[in-house]
């Protein structure tokens, strides 16, 4: 179907979601259902066209109406870290381990590089740098590097 056609057979029914609200809760599900339907065929046949912002900015504002005074329940922090959180852990194990593996491998490298080439750590850092700490561990201040900028900066 042509996006101008789309658009005729629609746009009334749209527009009536946008300007007219709902009686009831059921009506609003069943409005909300319709735009997605709308919005998937939408961004599929016509992903940059403006009508797909249209309604998803017609979606987006029943999604807001709909979960606007939902309530939280109040274990949901201790639930997260109790239950979700390992979970994904132990969904992701494979992933994590080889993560640390690479982390824990590359820590080995640069530790027996820097132990083996005084050099290196000088390639790495900048020789400005490893000499200005040098300076600041002689004068017993091993990281007045840090003392010069604000706190906020050294944050970000």
């Amino acid at each position: 179907m042509r996006e101008a056609l789309f658009i005729k057979r629609n746009a009334e029914k749209w527009q009536k979601y946008q300007q007219v609200p709902a009686e009831n809760a059921d009506e609003q599900a069943e409005r909300f259902i319709t735009l997605l339907d709308d919005l998937a065929y939408s961004r599929t046949f016509y992903p940059q066209s403006k009508v797909t912002r249209w309604i998803n900015n017609i979606a987006a504002s029943i999604y807001q109406k709909i979960y606007r005074n939902r309530k939280e329940k109040y274990n949901r922090i201790f639930t997260f870290w109790v239950n979700e959180l390992p979970l994904v852990l132990y969904r992701n194990r494979f992933a994590l381990l080889i993560a640390f593996s690479f982390f824990i491998l590359s820590l080995i490298m640069g530790v027996f590089s820097s132990a083996t080439d005084d050099t290196f750590v000088k390639g790495i850092l900048g020789e400005g740098y490893v000499s200005m700490t040098e300076e600041n561990i002689e004068k017993g201040d091993p990281f007045g590097v840090y003392r010069d900028s604000d706190k906020f900066t050294k944050f970000m």
